[in-house]
């Protein structure tokens, strides 16, 4: 919910303390949905992002050699080159992530809130509204629980699933170091 609080406290002119809880509020009625959405916004980022800084750092070692040699420039041309890459794969990339965001934010507030039926119904009556002051209206939710059984049936379930891949995930690994070893034989 963390990258929705931006477009609830600038659109609907929210305190930050408030769009916490509104963000929430929105994200739990498609809690899946927003989950696979920021998952695929997050595996992006590391695409993006954290691909060009590895890339240059493995290039930088097989051009120059070993870069953990505190007294040589190669250490310090390396971390340039890595924070410049970091930087410039960030200038893009925030921007996409900001406006995917607030695509959900907007898509939710459509799916749960019917936005584009008031955004239309507004426009068709005399005294018009800005989209401004519509997209700002929004259902109250006072005295509804932060958690509730459902949401943590979710967490209970992203838990177990969680640790269940990594399990997985940490058993495939052993069995190909086992592998590795036995192909290798006795040392």
């Amino acid at each position: 919910i963390v990258p929705m609080l931006a477009p609830i406290v600038i659109l609907e002119g929210q305190s930050p303390t408030i769009a916490w809880r509104r963000a929430w509020n929105l994200a739990r009625r498609r809690f899946w949905w927003v989950f696979g959405f920021a998952l695929i916004v997050y595996l992006f980022n590391i695409l993006v992002v954290a691909g060009p800084a590895a890339l240059i750092t493995l290039a930088g070692q097989f051009l120059f050699g070993n870069p953990f040699e505190l007294n040589s420039a190669r250490f310090t041309f390396q971390n340039v080159a890595q924070s410049l890459a970091l930087l410039i794969t960030w200038l893009f990339y925030l921007p996409l992530q900001v406006a995917s965001m607030t695509v959900l934010y907007l898509d939710l507030r459509v799916r749960t809130e019917g936005l584009d039926l008031a955004v239309a119904a507004e426009s068709l009556t005399p005294p018009q509204k800005a989209l401004q002051e519509v997209i700002a209206e929004h259902p109250a939710v006072q005295g509804e629980p932060l958690l509730r059984g459902i949401d943590w049936r979710n967490f209970v379930t992203l838990t177990i699933s969680s640790i269940l891949i990594f399990v997985i995930l940490y058993g495939l690994l052993l069995l190909l170091i086992f592998a590795v070893i036995s192909a290798i034989g006795p040392l």
